[in-house]
């Protein structure tokens, strides 16, 4: 039995024994999950930023992989005076040299600004 008082109408008797936890959790359980509008424009923002990466993380790995496959390289050191852009024109010297030293740089991960040091090993294309 569970007495309670109410100001308005004086104590309240209920011969029900249910504890507010049982009670509250109860209602929980069978209570329906509703998104607010606020809520489903969330998720499906969440969802697009989630698949756009995807989409995005995958076409660069397939891009870089059709790349490397396709180029013959061969390696060479660097001497004392190679400059990526002398390099670049021994390589290729009928072609576009600013795109034979874009792939130099990729092929071997050199950052941009930074001189070549001397006895590196660099993989360069081969053109025909």
């Amino acid at each position: 039995m569970t007495i309670a008082y109410e100001p308005q109408f004086g104590p309240v008797v209920s011969h029900r024994q249910f504890s507010p936890t049982q009670r509250g959790e109860a209602a929980r359980a069978n209570a329906p999950v509703v998104l607010t509008a606020r809520g489903r424009f969330v998720l499906a923002l969440v969802l697009a930023v989630v698949t756009l990466a995807a989409i995005l993380l995958l076409s660069s790995t397939v891009a870089a992989s059709k790349d490397s496959a396709s180029l013959a390289v061969e390696t060479i050191q660097v001497v004392p005076g190679d400059t990526l852009w002398a390099i670049a024109s021994e390589a290729n010297p009928s072609g576009d040299i600013r795109e034979t030293v874009s792939q130099i740089v990729h092929l071997n991960s050199l950052e941009k600004g930074k001189p070549l040091q001397v006895g590196v090993t660099l993989s360069v294309p081969i053109y025909e």
